[in-house]
């Protein structure tokens, strides 16, 4: 995505704000349900792509300027915990669990110039649960 004018650090809140407008708008997700969790998991969104056919589990990254993030999301993706997370939600709406499932990554980093950029990585993993 383009890049965000910042005047200031953003603060978790407002990342996650700009995250869920970014898929909204951006990739036509409708969200089903902001930050969802299940003993120590957790996951920032939960939607359905712009198909309507597939539950995209989202995970927001927020990088600090001397932070890092992998470019590759695989890398440290737990896919234990993705699955747990997604069972949790499913058993709650069992209509669901004849749709597709995937997790995507959304990292939020500033670029030094009041900029924020968006790096977005899909299907980083999939699961079925047939």
């Amino acid at each position: 995505m383009d890049l965000i004018m910042m005047t200031r650090e953003l603060t978790w809140l407002e990342c996650h704000a700009l995250a869920r407008v970014f898929l909204q708008r951006e990739k036509g997700f409708a969200i089903l349900k902001d930050d969802f969790s299940r003993g120590l998991d957790s996951i920032d969104f939960i939607a359905l792509d712009d198909t309507q056919t597939v539950i995209v589990f989202v995970e927001m990254r927020l990088r600090h300027e001397n932070s890092y993030i992998d470019k590759n999301p695989r890398s440290d993706f737990d896919k234990r915990r993705f699955e747990h997370l997604a069972l949790a939600f499913l058993s709650k709406y069992p209509c669901l669990f004849n749709l597709e499932i995937r997790a995507d990554q959304l990292n939020l980093s500033p670029t030094g110039d009041e900029k924020l950029t968006i790096n977005y990585y899909s299907n980083i993993a999939s699961i079925s649960f047939e």
